[in-house]
């Protein structure tokens, strides 16, 4: 089976990734023919469904961070906030 996919274009597709994923960890395939004019998005996705598979070799946990809707505060100044206005 011929690999369609060098390790030089997997480490671009996961640094593309990487510098487009919104909120929720949606990635943005908006850009993707400008940074691989020879493929479409249909293969860009199917191979990102592949590499997500190969836990040990990709690390996609950045996919995973959701905004928060307090201004990335954590969790404990959201709670002293709390106690304070309720103070």
């Amino acid at each position: 089976m011929i690999n369609l996919w060098p390790v030089e274009d997997e480490q671009k597709l996961y640094d593309y990734i990487h510098s487009n994923v919104g909120e929720g960890g949606k990635v943005c395939w908006a850009r993707f023919l400008e940074t691989f004019p020879e493929k479409t998005v249909n293969q860009g996705q199917a191979k990102f469904f592949r590499m997500r598979q190969e836990t040990e070799r990709w690390n996609f946990r950045f996919l995973r961070r959701k905004q928060t809707k307090d201004g990335g505060m954590d969790i404990a100044q959201v709670i002293l906030r709390v106690i304070a206005a309720m103070e």
